[in-house]
């Protein structure tokens, strides 16, 4: 059975040609279909185990950002917060996870001091970024 860390450029490719949202219901389905485990390739993904099938699309923050905002609709905190992070560590001067990640630390995971600090993050990258202030 092929696994998701074998899949080829192309593969992957196809998938990203339609977006974020195709490359989730691209994971659910190898999922369902036995192909590797959600709670096998998720963590890959996240970690980079899979960023040379993904290609540019890897390094562009906003594709991770779009990704946890997909997990955070599905109510997977874990995971949308840890896309976040890849996200942050992919581009540092990209606001939106920085205060996506202070919302699933406040209000999911409960950690208050970390989500502060995410904040503050996305506010010193953007000030004028109202979401930040009002998690603070």
């Amino acid at each position: 059975q092929k696994e998701f860390a074998d899949a080829t450029p192309e593969t992957w490719g196809d998938s990203l040609s339609l977006g974020a949202k195709s490359l989730f219901i691209w994971l659910d389905i190898w999922s369902k279909r036995g192909f590797g485990k959600r709670e096998r390739v998720v963590p890959l993904l996240i970690s980079g185990g899979l960023d040379k099938g993904l290609q540019s699309w890897a390094e562009l923050g906003a594709f991770w950002y779009a990704l946890a905002n997909l997990f955070r609709l599905r109510h997977e905190w874990q995971w949308a917060a840890a896309l976040c992070q890849r996200a942050t560590h992919v581009d540092s001067s990209y606001a939106l996870p920085w205060n996506m990640l202070g919302n699933l630390l406040q209000n999911q995971l409960k950690q208050p001091q970390r989500a502060e600090a995410a904040y503050r993050e996305a506010i010193a990258i953007d000030a004028s970024f109202a979401a930040p202030w009002n998690g603070l």
